[in-house]
């Protein structure tokens, strides 16, 4: 049985690599918290999709952000459940493009932003990243996956195996 994740990966149709990071929506404005695109939902979404080939499918979200983090890509472990704004989702694919690419350079353990843009939404324009799309496949993501969804927003998952 694929869980929620594998399913959406096997569905995505999105060009690129960002095909299958490529969804998500406007945060906050009083979605309901299924409807909501957190620091948690991005990490996995990213680790499990873009990353699939390094991550293990059983990786749970601690170890989907500890990947990401351990790559130059930050993601606060404090803040997992805060909302994601477009902007942040803009530096986490644009920073995913320069590692996967081997682009990345790095300041404290981090991908930082390459001198030929002012911010990560100015490095996706320039580079012709579709932020738009990004963010409107990661909260269809949202919609088709609620209940997955809402525990990596409410808990940490240890494994992913338990959610079976």
């Amino acid at each position: 049985m694929m869980n929620p994740i594998e399913k959406w990966i096997l569905g995505a149709t999105v060009s690129g690599m960002l095909c299958l990071m490529c969804t998500a929506a406007p945060s906050g404005g009083g979605n309901p918290p299924e409807e909501r695109v957190t620091y948690a939902v991005a990490a996995t979404v990213l680790a499990h999709g873009t990353f699939h080939r390094y991550v293990d499918r059983e990786a749970g979200l601690n170890q989907c952000v500890q990947f990401l983090n351990a790559h130059g890509i930050h993601i606060d472990s404090a803040g997992l459940s805060e909302p994601l704004p477009k902007k942040e989702l803009a530096r986490l694919v644009a920073q995913s493009v320069l590692v996967r690419t081997g682009e990345a350079e790095y300041e404290s353990g981090r991908v930082i932003l390459p001198p030929d843009a002012d911010s990560w939404v100015d490095y996706c324009l320039l580079y012709d990243i579709n932020v738009d799309h990004a963010w409107a496949k990661l909260m269809d993501f949202v919609r088709e996956n609620a209940s997955y969804v809402r525990r990596l927003n409410g808990e940490e998952i240890p494994n992913r195996r338990e959610e079976q």
